[in-house]
């Protein structure tokens, strides 16, 4: 019933993502130096407080209560940011296209060619780790923008085997450094594109399955 967490830490998030995810698009890098901290700490607070990620979260530490599982959720909320600092970044583009990217409700997608929805890793309210070397996340930033972080080793070999090994020095809450002005932007998306990344998007919020 308190929404003091809501309110008073994720406004301010929501807030400054707004602004950041506008320079994000508009490729200003001049707001993007100001605001790049801001970007990745709105999108990893964007995974776990949607009713997937907090069943996410109820289903690893079991005996929460209401309270302590928003005070949960307040803790993690930065816990992917150092491994998506480190990936490769690109922003597709469905300026293009008649059809365009949708929002879900878990729209921070995870998504692996080896991990079908199927697979034991994608059992909810679970996705497959980020850590595995063939992990892409995809988010959304607007009807004609959707960005897609790969890990560097899938970037460089996309044809590679072993995807489900953990890529090269994964962890979480560590300290890194990345270059601000490395974005690539150069796919345009055809319909049926969009189409496709719009199913992987729908099918990474699946609902827990009904009693």
């Amino acid at each position: 019933m308190n929404d003091d967490i809501e309110r008073f830490l994720f406004g301010k998030i929501d807030t400054c993502g707004a602004s950041a995810l506008r320079a994000v698009v508009d490729g200003d890098l001049t707001k993007i130096h100001d605001s790049f901290q801001e970007f990745f700490e709105y999108l990893d607070a964007q995974k776990p407080r949607t009713p997937k990620g907090l069943d996410w979260i109820k289903a690893e530490y079991p005996q929460l209560s209401q309270l302590d599982l928003m005070l949960e959720m307040q803790q993690l909320r930065q816990m992917h940011t150092t491994m998506w600092l480190e990936a490769v970044r690109e922003i597709a583009s469905a300026e293009h296209s008649e059809v365009k990217f949708i929002i879900t409700d878990h729209p921070v997608t995870i998504y692996h060619p080896d991990c079908p929805p199927e697979s034991a890793h994608c059992v909810y309210p679970d996705d497959p780790d980020i850590a595995f070397v063939g992990s892409q996340t995809l988010f959304p930033l607007g009807p004609n923008n959707c960005l897609i972080l790969t890990n560097l080793e899938y970037a460089k070999d996309p044809g590679r085997t072993q995807l489900l090994e953990p890529r090269q020095n994964a962890r979480h809450f560590g300290r890194t450094i990345t270059r601000i002005d490395s974005w690539i932007r150069v796919r345009n998306l055809q319909a049926d594109d969009v189409t496709s990344t719009n199913r992987i998007l729908k099918s990474g919020e699946r609902s827990a399955p009904r009693k």
